[in-house]
């Protein structure tokens, strides 16, 4: 597929600790859930669990995501409401799930804000081999090309990602990490990001907010989910 060349660039990252957790090393009794708001232009909400308890303040704007929540197993109902209101005022987004004991969770929302949407993620925080991290990539830019991920060494990571699109988990060596967005042919370098650390046993989630700008500081969010 064909798509127009852009220069290679750097931008910088965003990196939140957004759950970071140990894995867990017996069953637990309850689940856990987060939120992540990848929306370019919402404005901080407020999510409202089951019967209208706030348990997920102001996640939008430059406070992105949430930690994780424990909850009961089960069917369960979440709201978002405008900031600061109450769990009964007009509903932004809402949906309804089920989530498994012992189960790790994020609730995305994405899109611009005028058709922001929601989807539920199960995630995997099992402890990965050892001197192994496990990555997971998310297209979030609602005007973003689709793409493919690679590692600076040409190594491909992700293929033909597209808006909305989830990859599986990809395990790879800890250390050093250098991702670049190529078009969704694989030839032409759209943008380079700098150097980070991914440390032995780390879970990460990459979600790309902004796959052409490199000038935009909050291009790539990245969240440790498990240290």
């Amino acid at each position: 597929m064909s798509r127009t060349a852009c220069c290679c660039g750097f931008s910088m990252i965003v990196v939140l600790g957004l759950g970071c957790t140990q894995p867990p090393t017996e069953p637990q009794e309850t689940a856990r859930l987060r939120v992540v708001n990848t929306s370019p232009d919402s404005p901080p909400i407020d999510g409202c669990f089951n019967d209208g308890a706030s348990i997920f303040p102001s996640v939008g704007g430059q406070a992105r995501g949430t930690t994780y929540a424990d909850v009961s197993p089960g069917d369960h109902a979440i709201r978002f409401v405008a900031d600061g209101a109450d769990c009964t005022s007009a509903e932004i987004v809402g949906d309804m799930f089920s989530l498994s004991m012992d189960s790790d969770s994020t609730y995305l929302l994405f899109n611009v804000f005028d058709e922001i949407e929601g989807l539920l993620l199960e995630d995997d925080n099992s402890l990965p081999p050892s001197g192994m991290v496990r990555f997971r990539f998310i297209h979030a830019d609602p005007a973003g090309q689709p793409v493919d991920i690679h590692s600076a060494d040409g190594s491909q990571l992700a293929d033909d990602l597209q808006f909305k699109d989830v990859t599986e988990y990809v395990v790879m060596d800890a250390g050093d990490v250098i991702l670049q967005i190529r078009s969704s042919a694989g030839d032409a370098i759209i943008k380079t990001f700098a150097s980070f650390v991914a440390g032995d046993g780390q879970v990460i989630t990459f979600y790309f907010l902004d796959v052409e700008n490199d000038n935009a500081d909050s291009s790539l969010l990245i969240t440790r989910d498990v240290e």
